[in-house]
């Protein structure tokens, strides 16, 4: 078993209690010479591969699979409610991630694929091992690590969470996240973990972030080396205000990469997301590249142009469409238009419209639904 990124609740007197551990290797490269506009530049589409490995009894519906995807879309791009909780010092610091998660639409061969795979062992808590990394073992192997982020789904012993690889793991057959069935999407998840958040924390890992404490608890001589992740002296295990463990005068709490429940997680702060987008550019440069090759919808009568666009997108369709509306990949609607029967285009400015792939719907007046992909840069 690899002992990295490893997230667990604490055992007192023998027992496993409702409060998220990590046990880890810390990962802090120098960013000094790192432009912050490289946040901004475009948005990251990563694609995923879900590998589920479980015993006869339990299963884990696509609709979980769907949820899961959802919830790291809606954190990674600042969509989640909590955040406008947020004091506004705390607001301040809270940024997008500008890196949107998507399930494989191809596998390693090019095949088409839903990006989730399934399987049934007869090994118990298969998770806790490195047999889950391989077929012949009683796993799944692993899809190509430097073009996929690989994502496995197990049982564990109760309330061990999960773990994730460092970015100095890249393209290893271990590189990924490994996840305890038990906290896996939304609606199976246990009630202090039931917003999906357990995968964010992990995901935060794979992309390079630390704890905020660093790798010492009870002291305040390390930290993550980020300057706007306020130290902390160790982690936060319950919502504020019931503990403080800010090692100045600011509380920080709400962090994704604290322990704190799932509904007292809110914000990657800019220098975190600074890091992920470094480790994407130095350490995950396929995973990036990977993620923009998208299967075109082969209608020939609906067009965008250019795709992918920066400030407007030309739309045009060359039968009647009624009805065209645009989703983001969490499956929120943000906007939608109504074509009369003479109309063939409309030229769209996306000034307003949130930046990465953007999925778009035609109707037309016979019922008949098509979809295409837009990334917004």
């Amino acid at each position: 078993m690899r002992p990295i990124f490893l997230l667990l609740m604490s055992l007192p007197l023998g027992m496993f209690a409702q409060q998220r551990h990590c046990v880890h290797k810390e990962f802090v490269p120098e960013l000094a010479t790192q432009n912050e506009s490289l946040i901004y530049r475009s948005t990251k589409v990563i694609p995923v591969v879900i590998h589920i490995v479980s015993n006869q009894h339990v299963h884990v519906s696509n609709l979980q699979v769907y949820a899961q995807i959802a919830a790291l879309n809606r954190d990674f791009n600042r969509e989640g409610e909590e955040w406008r909780r947020l004091p506004s010092a705390l607001q301040e610091l809270a940024t997008d991630a500008n890196i949107t998660f998507e399930l494989a639409k191809h596998d390693p061969d090019g095949k088409p694929t839903i990006g989730i795979n399934q399987k049934v062992t007869s090994r118990n808590n298969i998770g806790l091992y490195d047999d889950i990394f391989y077929q012949d073992k009683g796993g799944i192997d692993a899809w190509d690590t430097q073009r996929y982020l690989n994502i496995w789904v197990a049982e564990m012993p109760e309330g061990l969470l999960g773990y994730a690889s460092s970015p100095e793991d890249v393209g290893t057959p271990t590189d990924g996240v490994v996840i305890n069935i038990d906290y896996f999407g939304t609606s199976r998840a246990e009630a202090s973990y039931q917003l999906g958040r357990t995968l964010v924390h992990e995901v935060g890992h794979y992309l390079g972030l630390s704890h905020p404490w660093g790798s010492i608890q009870q002291e305040c001589e390390e930290d993550d080396g980020l300057e706007d992740t306020h130290a902390l002296a160790a982690p936060h295990y319950e919502c504020p205000p019931f503990e403080d463990n800010t090692c100045d005068t600011m509380p920080f709490y709400w962090n994704f990469m604290d322990y704190t429940p799932d509904c007292c997680m809110a914000l990657f702060t800019h220098q975190q997301v600074l890091l992920m987008h470094h480790v994407l550019e130095q350490y995950r440069p396929l995973l990036r590249v990977s993620s923009i090759r998208y299967e075109e919808d082969t209608t020939e009568y609906l067009m965008l142009t250019p795709n992918p666009a920066i400030s407007a997108v030309l739309i045009s369709w060359a039968k009647e469409v009624n009805l065209i509306e645009f989703y983001t990949i969490s499956g929120r609607r943000i906007d939608f238009f109504r074509a009369t029967s003479n109309e063939r285009y409309k030229n769209l400015c996306l000034d307003h419209y949130p930046k990465g792939v953007l999925i778009v719907v035609f109707h037309t007046e016979n019922g008949e639904k098509n979809t295409k992909r837009l990334i917004h840069l």
